[in-house]
């Protein structure tokens, strides 16, 4: 069986609106306020209580929180459980525009 690209269920932007939650769903490709893309985003980060920042993948939205799941680290964090964050320690990282 091939693999089958499955989108993140929610990602966020860095507008004016992401201080109390502005988490977009992955069905959407676009931040209706900030013109930012999906395909914009390099990976979404939180503090990981070691002095550093830990890549996840949002798997649920709560009121104040979010449940996370570590992904794509070569130190072996990835085997970490979900655990929850607050929505304002959420941040997203941007891949570069090259300039001409």
């Amino acid at each position: 069986m091939a693999y089958r690209y499955q989108p993140s269920k929610f990602w966020t932007c860095d507008c004016d609106r992401t201080t109390g939650g502005h988490i977009i769903a992955g069905h959407y490709s676009a931040c209706v306020y900030c013109s930012k893309t999906r395909a914009q985003l390099k990976e979404i980060v939180v503090p990981s209580g070691l002095g550093g920042m830990f890549s996840v993948e949002i798997l649920e939205v709560g009121d104040a929180r979010a449940k996370v799941q570590v992904v794509s680290n070569a130190n072996g964090f990835d085997q970490l459980p979900p655990f929850d964050v607050a929505l304002k320690d959420i941040a997203p990282r941007w891949k570069r525009e090259v300039t001409a």
